[in-house]
């Protein structure tokens, strides 16, 4: 079995070479490397079954040599050695399929040597089950193929009979159909390879992933699912015995936990009709179009989108117009500014407040035209003309941006709002249990989605940020005398002990410092 060590420390390469019984170990060193690119170089000429891999190597680091060759030779293994095993850094190894990691500070030879064994002894087992299997595998091949065949073919609304359609599922594994249905549609937001973006094979690999930990999570409910690799989305199906579905804030917590991506996704209504997965399955895309308004939501549902502009918004353009068109622009600004705060739900179509702020634009660029300072049919001075244009430029530069920001710009100030009056209200009870489901209730939001944006905008978690305002309140309550005892007690802690010691911890001195009495 042919080995590579991409290692840039001579005194580490030399250790591993001479410290190992190779030979013993039915092995043999074929290459060594200083760098990634080298390594790059040595792979391609070499093609070894195993490589040690150091992390901090030059050129080319050792997870993106692992990303580059790994797709040559998908069989090679790879065992990384680091001198910490950080979380991303491990999360990225586990995506590319890393065999092991040996961390060099504490290096024996003879974990080393138990490694090496270990993943020769995969590979071997690899091999005979490839030589003894390959048939069963071509038909596991063939099943899933069917079944994707299948469900695309639902999702499309091709399968019109029942009974044939049903003796298709169960060829397929799938034997029982419940009464309630649900579509949702997951929408991958995170863009991998330092903002690159993502090819179908990337795309292919995510979605086996979160189909993998969807299926771990709602077992027999998920149907399957359908990829849509273009726009970066997965149509999903499932079935449920009861009226009630599964919680998709579960999927989206532990793909950004687990997987280290953020999804977005759309929900429809729970139907009855094993047949309207076509018809429910654009309803849920739609909802999609509300991170124009919401760019921070990760799940939509219950919701619509208007076809129609509101009627305060349609006056607030007519007021610009009119205001433009007087070239009163100071006053055309502030009608265009003040769109947003008319929005509400339920929200316009996007496309229809786009095409808006589009006829915005091309009447501020009518009007430039007609003052052109070359043309001068009005008998206004030139340098007039030239001022006036400057500042419908300006003004039609505003209308993009607004068009493109305003609504985020919008949110961003909602969610500061809501934030304060979580804060409000945590000061007020804070004698009481000041849960994260009690809060999130309060500001009709999603616990999960609560706890996330609470932390975006205060850089505290909602734990930490409770545990310091009581602790800022027993503070304020020591210095006027009152006592740790009673204190401790109203702020909910079990025992005075655990009170002084999370006090302590968290202010750096004891309560007696506050309270001479101390009880």
């Amino acid at each position: 079995m042919k080995v590579m060590i991409v290692e840039d420390d001579m005194l580490v390469r030399l250790g591993i070479k001479s410290m190992i019984p190779w030979k013993q170990m039915g092995m043999e060193i074929v290459c060594e490397a200083r760098d990634g690119l080298e390594a790059v170089e040595l792979f391609t000429a070499y093609q070894p079954n195993i490589i040690l891999v150091d992390i901090g190597i030059p050129k080319l680091n050792g997870l993106d040599f692992i990303e580059r060759v790994k797709p040559a030779d998908p069989s090679c293994e790879f065992i990384i050695l680091t001198c910490n095993k950080d979380f991303e850094m491990v999360q990225r190894s586990l995506r590319l399929g890393v065999r092991d990691f040996v961390l060099k500070s504490t290096m024996e030879i003879e974990e080393l040597q138990a490694t090496l064994e270990k993943v020769a002894q995969s590979i071997r087992e690899k091999k005979v089950a490839v030589s003894g299997t390959v048939e069963h595998l071509m038909k596991n091949d063939v099943d899933t193929m069917k079944k994707n065949v299948l469900l695309r073919g639902w999702l499309n609304g091709v399968h019109v009979n029942y009974s044939l359609f049903r003796e298709k599922l169960a060829r397929c594994g799938i034997a029982t159909l419940y009464p309630n249905f649900q579509a949702w549609v997951i929408q991958l937001e995170t863009r991998i390879r330092n903002g690159a973006g993502l090819e179908p094979a990337d795309m292919e690999k995510i979605g086996y992933a979160i189909e993998n930990v969807a299926g771990e999570l709602f077992r027999e409910a998920l149907i399957g699912f359908v990829p849509d690799v273009r726009q970066r989305r997965w149509h999903v199906m499932f079935h449920y015995p009861g009226h009630t579905g599964v919680n998709p804030l579960l999927l989206i917590d532990a793909i950004e936990r687990y997987l280290g991506f953020d999804i977005t996704i759309a929900c429809s209504e729970l139907y009855t009709k094993w047949d309207h997965w076509d018809v429910s399955a654009p309803k849920a895309e739609e909802l999609l179009e509300l991170k124009y308004y919401l760019p921070e939501e990760s799940l939509f549902f219950d919701q619509v989108l208007s076809d129609v502009l509101p009627d305060s918004i349609i006056e607030r353009k007519k007021e610009f117009s009119l205001r433009l068109s007087l070239l009163q622009l100071n006053d055309a600004i502030a009608c265009m500014q003040s769109i947003g705060s008319d929005l509400k739900s339920p929200f316009p179509k996007p496309k229809i407040m786009k095409n808006m702020f589009r006829e915005m634009m091309l009447e501020i660029a009518q009007l430039r035209e007609r003052h052109d300072p070359e043309a001068n049919s009005s008998g206004m001075p030139f340098r007039e003309h030239q001022t006036l244009r400057e500042e419908l430029h300006n003004i039609s530069t505003l209308v993009r941006e607004t068009g493109e920001s305003l609504f985020h710009d919008r949110y961003t100030l909602e969610r500061k709002q809501y934030i304060e009056a979580a804060r409000h209200f945590i000061n007020d009870h804070l004698f009481e249990d000041v849960s994260l489901n009690r809060i999130s209730e309060q500001v009709s939001m999603s616990p999960a989605y609560f706890s996330k944006l609470f932390k975006l905008e205060t850089g505290q978690s909602f734990t930490d940020y409770v545990l310091a305002a009581k602790l800022d309140r027993a503070e304020q309550m020591m210095r006027e005398g009152k006592s740790v005892t009673d204190i401790s007690e109203k702020l909910g802690y079990l025992n005075l002990s655990s009170f002084t010691r999370m006090f302590k911890k968290i202010k750096g001195v004891a309560p007696s410092h506050y309270n001479s009495s101390g009880s």
